[in-house]
């Protein structure tokens, strides 16, 4: 549980992180490949086999991800960074970290399945991995100081409202249920249920954020690939509960 803490801790600091490097819809389809995380790391860290079907679907999310990675928008937050001979924008730079913060996500959901089966009671076992996840940002915040783009610090009262909707509602509640659903479902599934995720919130970004949050038809076209796979992989899996019924 502790483990979980502190990977919660640093997909939290890396995912917000993106987000003020990059944007809010960059940074949603960096953590869309959560479930290629998955189907990756799962078989390695359980030492079970490779299951070919999420490993193919896996798969066809990279070509999603090539085309955003390369999709430059018109955006007037655009900015450019040279490291050697190399040159990358904020955008590819906050998709990295994304993509480090879905590979942190992905391999606490595959440690949360192996938990669930000791520890039945979600509620336990997401009190003390949210517990240790505070501690690990507090001494964080502590170490690092909050004049940094990573920091979680609120920078004003109205801030605090935010977040205590966004841990209320937004993260407790939803946790508690996604340890529920891992007693019945496979890691990869969740994940990728949680990958509609772009859906819903490109949407409000585009919403409440307009100019910033503009980009290029090739974005979305990265997008529809990777959120292809959702529905994909519940076609397939739909069958095959019904082949083995």
């Amino acid at each position: 549980m502790w483990l979980c803490g502190v990977l919660i801790a640093v997909h939290w600091i890396t995912f917000f992180g993106a987000i003020k490097i990059a944007n809010i819809s960059i940074t949603l389809a960096g953590i869309s490949t959560g479930a290629l995380w998955t189907a990756l790391l799962n078989p390695i860290l359980t030492k079970s086999k490779i299951d070919w079907t999420e490993l193919g679907l896996g798969l066809l999310v990279i070509l999603g991800i090539v085309i955003v990675f390369y999709e430059e928008p018109n955006s007037a937050s655009l900015e450019r960074y040279s490291l050697g001979s190399l040159s990358f924008t904020n955008f590819q730079i906050g998709l990295i970290i994304a993509l480090f913060s879905a590979m942190l996500s992905a391999s606490f959901s595959i440690l949360n399945k192996k938990l669930v089966s000791r520890y039945p009671r979600p509620i336990q076992v997401t009190f003390w991995e949210l517990s240790f996840a505070f501690l690990s940002i507090l001494i964080y915040q502590l170490i690092f100081g909050t004049d940094t783009l990573m920091s979680l610090w609120a920078s004003s009262y109205s801030n605090l409202l935010f977040l205590a909707i966004l841990a209320l509602l937004c993260t407790a509640y939803p946790f508690i249920k996604s340890v529920e659903l891992l007693k019945r479902m496979s890691p990869f599934s969740v994940m990728l249920a949680i990958n509609l995720e772009p859906v819903y919130g490109i949407l409000l970004a585009a919403l409440f954020f307009g100019a910033t949050e503009s980009m290029n038809p090739q974005f979305y076209i990265g997008v529809v690939i990777i959120l292809t796979t959702v529905i994909a992989n519940g076609i397939i899996k739909a069958r095959k509960r019904q082949n083995l019924s």
